[in-house]
Parts: structure tokens; C-alpha cells; sequence
């Protein structure tokens, strides 16, 4: 294949994922509450100038974020520029994960071949985790970036023995830190001094070559984390060290008990319905990697299944044999991985037998259009959720692109036309997204309808006007909060609320569905917006 042609096709994957990420991307409100949770903090940092400690609520000093600020500083300068939307908050982040997509065809390329290179980044772009990520600007595409930066430079450090790309390694695992704190050292340096000691690739190397550059890769690294620690230690004093290195990360990573033995199946789900549509063909994959490595042959592509085997199991284990919190996008990092692995295998046994793929794909696919008819036609789920035809139009189109996707995947297989099953699935896959993200555009208004709550509340009273949630049931504010302009309040009791009404002469107060006020509050409602209802004083 000529490089014209190679060139062309990396340049229709990169368009692929500008349009999957960035498509309507404005048009609708954040989706994770973590998302505006971190866009406030943000917009804090506008607000009150304190770019040092993070906090969400800036007027309880005692409560700061447990997080590194690199990827809020980010979102403070872009929101200080162009303004405070949802289009800013992603249009950094929509194109890093576009990035993210061309760095796993780069280190595919070092590793293997074009072919299986590219071929890894439509896979990884068209996962279904990955998508979900790639438009909400959280901090694991940033993590994941320099994560895979960290290693595309080790792969370059091997090869060439350039030693500067020590220090580049060093730069990017310092970024990894500050963007998510001690995990974006901790999961790259046990990837790479594993594969460094399991491959081998000590016999390459003098001990008396590394005895400068060391040194100088930890100034890099300290020079790019320690600024901000040491000036959070300075400010908040050893209680910053007890949350950020105590509590919020070696306690929480031992586990809190809130999921108790979890861990390992969750992740393992997390994976198989993470990566749809290609989880159809991770068993496989997986067995032909270690397969490969059991040979034991002194080759380059073999050392390069062994570097991805070792970077999902590390990032998996890490994760899954902790008892703490668990979330799915945690194992985001090593969704590349995978990704190679997977178009690996395709690429050498494209024209071999595919059975164990095609019944996969028949069985996936038969299973989620059984789901997609239990939702639309059993009759006692519309007592189950609320707003179930609202949810079910968001949801159907994603779930039969993904059914059918599978379905005729699994009927081309059978055929023994493999390559033509897996380009199938890739178009069905980006049409399928492509329709969901317009039908989500279309019904967020009332399925999240807390930035109509709030824009309402915007325009119709003044800003300093005191504003409070009631959610005695609990409930998450942060969505609420962050297209608030007047400071939002949570309030936990009804003793809460009526201190609230007694200090303030005038007041706002919010309450979500089904949460109803005391019947001695003497508020007038004013507004009921997709059941979210506006009270005044």
C-alpha cells in the first residue's frame, strides 16, 4: 500500500472521530454530574481567584477537592477567554480524544503494522465507553493522553536509545500526576518497568548510560508536580496531605466497604459492555496473544503482544483487586490495549475461520434486541422508571444500531466474509451514535431538565437573590449549581429549610420530583419545569 493511500486513510479515521466527538456537542447539557462538578470548580477559580486549592463550594473553607488542578486550570482559561458553556468545557477535550485515537495508531505503527494500526483506532473510537468519554470532559481522556505519550516515547527510548525521550517520559507522568495525582505514576512506571524486566530489554542497555539521565528525568518530573503541592501544603497545611495522600487516595484505594468483594466482577462487566461492540472478539484476541508470547519467538511484533498483555493487566488488576470505589471509566486506560489486541487478531485471521466470533456476534446481538423489546413493550417497566418513552427514545437508537451492527456482522462471518462483517460494524456503530446523539439533543430538556431549571431562574429573578435546593431524600446539586449564577444552597432537613426562610426575606427554593415542601413554609410556587418544581418567598 502506497503512503499517499495510508496517509488518506489515517486522515478519514481522524475525521471519523472529529465528527463521533464533536457533533452536536454544544447542544446539550453535561450528562455526568462529575462533569459540571469540575466545571464549577472552574468557574470558581474565575470567580474568586483561588487557583491554588480546589474547591466546589467556595463558601465552606473547610471542604477542598481531592484532585490535582491541571485539567481544571485548563477549563478556567478557556472559560475566562470564550466564556462559560458546555461547547468550551468540551471542545479541548473532544479534540484530545481525538489525540488520544491518533496516538494508539502511532504506538500500533511502532509496535505492528499500518494496517492493524488503523484498524485499532477505528476500534477504540467506535467502543462504546470510549464515545461516552470522548464528549464528557472528565479527567480520564487527559490522563489517558499522557499515558499513552508516556509510552509511545519508552517504545521510542527502545528502539533508538535516545535518552532524551527519558526526560519526555518523565514530562508526561508528571502531567498524568497532576491531572489525576499518584495513579498517573503508578500505573505507567509498573507497565513499563514490568515489560522492561519481562521482556528483556535490560540486555540493551548499561547501567553507567542511565547514571545522568535518571537523575535528570526526576528534576522533570518534580519540576512539573511539586509546585502546586508544595504550595497546597503551604496553604492548607498538613490537613492537605492527610485528604490528598491519606484519605482521598491510599484509604480510598484499600477500600471504604461501600462495594465489598465487587471489584473483580464489576470490572470484568465494565469491560465486556464497555468496549461493545468488540467485545465479540476480546476472548479470541486475548487467547491468540498469549499464544504468541508462549512461542517464544525473538520477535518484534511478539514483544509487542507482550507490552499490551502487560498493560491491561496491570491497569485491570490495579483496579479490580482494589476493594474501594468503583467506576466504569476507570479502565479507560487500557481500552488501547485492547484495542491492538483485537486488530491484531482480525488483521492475521481475517480469512480463517471466525466461528467463535460470528456466534459472539449473533449471541450479543440476539441479547441486546431481547433487551431493547423488554424495555419498549413489557408492561410493568413504566412503573419502574420515570419518563420511560423519554429515556426509550434516547436509548433505541442506540441499541438497535448496536443489534443490528451485530447481527449482520455475525451474518457476513458465516459467510466467511470477515472483512466486510468488521467494516459493516464500524459504519453501524458511527450511524448508530450519530442518531442517538441527535435523539439526546432532542429530549435532555426533559431528561435533565436543571439548566432550563436554572435559566429560568437566571431571568426571572435578581442574581443576588438567595437560592436553595430541599433534598431531604439526598441528591447530587452540581448540574444545578453550575448554571446557577446566584450561589445555590443544599439543604439536608426541614429544619435546614426553615433556618434558610427565617434569615432571608426573599428566597428561591428548588425541589426535584417527588420531594415535597413542609406545608407551613408559606412559599408560592412559580414554575413546575419537567417536574422540577420553583418556589418563592
Amino acid at each position: 500500500m502506497s503512503e499517499v493511500m495510508q496517509r488518506l486513510q489515517v486522515q478519514i479515521l481522524i475525521i471519523l472521530c472529529l465528527f463521533l466527538f464533536t457533533f452536536q456537542m454544544g447542544n446539550y447539557p453535561f450528562l455526568d454530574g462529575d462533569a459540571t462538578f469540575y466545571g464549577q470548580i472552574s468557574k470558581n477559580m474565575i470567580e474568586h481567584g483561588d487557583w491554588i486549592t480546589l474547591r466546589f463550594d467556595h463558601n465552606d473553607p473547610t471542604y477542598f477537592v481531592d484532585k490535582p488542578p491541571l485539567t481544571m486550570w485548563v477549563t478556567a482559561v478557556l472559560f475566562k477567554i470564550f466564556g462559560t458553556n458546555e461547547y468550551v468545557a468540551r471542545s479541548w477535550h473532544n479534540l484530545l480524544a481525538v489525540f488520544c485515537v491518533w496516538l494508539t495508531y502511532l504506538i500500533g505503527l511502532r509496535l505492528f503494522k499500518h494496517q492493524i494500526a488503523l484498524l485499532a483506532g477505528f476500534i477504540m473510537a467506535t467502543s462504546l465507553q470510549f464515545f461516552y468519554q470522548a464528549r464528557e470532559p472528565l479527567q480520564d481522556i487527559p490522563l489517558l493522553a499522557f499515558f499513552l505519550l508516556s509510552f509511545y516515547f519508552f517504545l521510542l527510548l527502545l528502539k533508538h536509545k535516545k535518552f532524551g525521550y527519558v526526560h519526555l517520559i518523565a514530562l508526561f507522568t508528571g502531567l498524568a500526576v497532576m491531572t489525576k495525582g499518584p495513579v498517573g505514576l503508578l500505573i505507567p512506571g509498573l507497565v513499563m518497568f514490568i515489560y522492561f524486566i519481562a521482556g528483556k530489554e535490560y540486555e540493551n542497555f548499561k547501567l553507567k548510560e542511565y547514571l545522568v539521565h535518571l537523575p535528570l528525568a526526576l528534576l522533570v518530573f518534580l519540576l512539573v508536580t511539586l509546585p502546586w503541592h508544595i504550595a497546597e501544603y503551604l496553604k492548607e497545611g498538613p490537613t492537605f496531605l492527610n485528604f490528598y495522600f491519606g484519605e482521598r487516595t491510599l484509604v480510598r484505594y484499600l477500600g471504604t466497604g461501600s462495594f465489598p468483594g465487587s471489584a473483580l466482577p464489576s470490572y470484568l462487566g465494565y469491560l465486556v459492555a464497555g468496549f461493545l461492540p468488540w467485545t465479540i472478539f476480546l476472548f479470541q484476541a486475548l487467547i491468540a496473544a498469549v499464544k504468541q508470547i508462549k512461542s517464544r519467538l525473538a520477535d518484534d511484533e511478539v514483544n509487542g503482544v507482550l507490552f499490551l498483555v502487560i498493560w491491561l493487566v496491570v491497569v485491570f488488576c490495579f483496579f479490580a483487586l482494589s476493594p474501594g470505589r468503583i467506576f466504569m471509566r476507570y479502565l479507560l486506560p487500557l481500552f488501547p490495549a485492547v484495542a491492538l489486541l483485537i486488530a491484531k487478531y482480525l488483521h492475521e485471521s481475517v480469512n480463517s475461520s471466525f466461528t467463535w466470533a460470528g456466534i459472539s456476534a449473533l449471541f450479543t446481538g440476539i441479547i441486546i434486541s431481547l433487551l431493547t423489546v423488554f424495555l419498549n413493550y413489557i408492561p410493568a417497566f413504566p412503573s419502574v422508571i420515570p419518563n420511560k418513552y423519554v429515556y426509550l427514545s434516547v436509548l433505541n437508537p442506540l441499541l438497535l444500531g448496536l443489534s443490528s451492527g451485530l447481527l449482520l456482522c455475525a451474518y457476513f462471518i458465516f459467510r466467511k466474509e470477515a472483512r466486510k462483517a468488521i467494516y459493516l460494524l464500524i459504519c453501524f456503530i458511527s450511524m448508530s451514535y450519530l442518531i442517538f446523539t441527535v435523539a439526546l439533543v432532542k429530549n435532555t430538556p426533559v431528561l435533565l431538565p436543571e439548566k432550563q431549571v436554572a435559566q429560568y431562574i437566571n431571568i426571572t429573578f435578581p442574581a443576588n437573590m438567595p437560592s436553595a435546593k430541599y433534598m431531604p431524600a439526598g441528591g447530587g446539586v452540581t448540574m444545578l449549581s453550575f448554571y446557577l449564577k446566584p450561589y445555590l444552597k443544599c439543604l439536608r432537613n426541614e429544619a435546614e429549610l426553615q433556618e434558610f426562610l427565617s434569615n432571608n426575606g426573599q428566597a428561591v427554593v428548588i425541589i426535584e420530583k417527588e420531594t415535597v415542601l413542609p406545608g407551613n413554609t408559606n412559599m408560592a410556587l412559580v414554575n413546575d419545569i419537567s417536574g422540577w418544581k420553583v418556589y418563592r418567598k
